[in-house]
């Protein structure tokens, strides 16, 4: 549970006890925290200043914040979304920074800024990330788009009122159902 004090609070999921409580104002200033998600031993936070990366068992922070032009980072962009799939991967939806996301093997981020076609992907502000049992990853954004990426194949299929489908604005987490 994370307040706007900057307080996280980790709770036992039967129990509903406090396990922890963790400190992040000091490393977030006064960013707000919009999305967590807890992977391994981390704790992965979305601020409005980027993504902090928290270790559970050193009580260490990571601060996975970077530039634009610099390979491997994540640019300062308000981090809305985090998911992780089911190969360990975590996707990174950003406010305006598009879609990022850090290879459980390689330990870096990957921009997305064109499909692999070429083309520049349509919506850049993904407020929403989640997987079907196929192993698709699909987002929503702002600019009412759902766009479904395919890892086998690099390739990105755009649904929205051009398709014949209007989403309007993605607001929370899509499921597959």
């Amino acid at each position: 549970v994370a307040l706007e004090s900057g307080l996280i609070f980790r709770m036992d999921g039967k129990t509903g006890n406090r396990q922890r409580r963790i400190h992040i104002r000091r490393i977030i200033g006064n960013a707000g925290i919009i999305s967590m998600m807890e992977k391994d031993d981390e704790l992965w936070v979305g601020t409005s200043s980027g993504l902090v990366v928290y270790s559970l068992t050193s009580g260490t922070f990571d601060n996975q914040t970077g530039v634009d032009e610099k390979p491997y980072t994540l640019s300062g962009h308000t981090v809305r979304e985090i998911y992780e799939d089911r190969e360990g991967n975590v996707w990174v939806g950003t406010a305006n920074g598009g879609l990022r996301v850090w290879m459980s093997y390689g330990g870096n981020f990957s921009r997305f800024i064109t499909k692999g076609d070429g083309k520049p992907l349509a919506g850049t502000s993904i407020r929403a990330i989640c997987a079907d049992d196929k192993g698709y990853i699909w987002t929503g954004s702002e600019e009412g788009l759902v766009s479904r990426y395919n890892p086998s194949n690099g390739e990105f299929v755009d649904f929205s009122d051009k398709t014949g489908i209007d989403f309007g604005t993605v607001i929370t987490t899509i499921k597959y159902i």
